[in-house]
């Protein structure tokens, strides 16, 4: 079935509208402004790549990291780009010797933030906690 010119333009068409409708429809969150205040306020770092050597293979790590400020302030002023850079720099500082678990095998994450943490707190001026979300992880063997 070939389609018709009116439903190829039709359809996207509708869903723009949908979205649309959807961006300007109030929500809960709109009604209570004051929980928008004591927020802490994010520094997106980005997705990271870094690999850990083991002796029968090599583990590739994909993560996402932001940094959580209480200060909106301290958010505004890290989030410009150079200072986002170099925040970035100071992460691959930090993961360049991570290690797995001994016993496990496994990559400790409360390990990766505490060792993250103290490199950044380095950097900053005002206290920041990481957030650090694993996205995969892939173990490729060793020629």
């Amino acid at each position: 079935m070939r389609p018709n010119f009116k439903s190829v333009l039709i359809v996207p068409v509708l869903c723009l509208a949908a979205s649309f409708a959807e961006a300007a429809s109030p929500s809960d969150q709109d009604e209570d402004p004051a929980a928008d205040l004591s927020a802490p306020s994010l520094v997106e770092l980005g997705a990271f790549t870094f690999q850990i050597e083991q002796p029968r293979h090599v583990t590739y790590v994909v993560t996402r990291m932001a940094l959580s400020f209480d200060d909106a302030e301290a958010a505004d002023y890290y989030s410009l780009a150079e200072r986002v850079v170099r925040l970035r720099d100071s992460v691959f500082d930090a993961l360049l010797g991570i290690r797995v678990d001994a016993v496990t095998g496994e990559l400790n994450i409360e390990v990766l933030q505490d060792r993250v943490e103290r490199q950044l707190a380095q950097r900053l001026s005002q206290p920041a906690s990481i957030e650090v979300r694993v996205l995969g992880t892939q173990d490729v063997p060793r020629r």
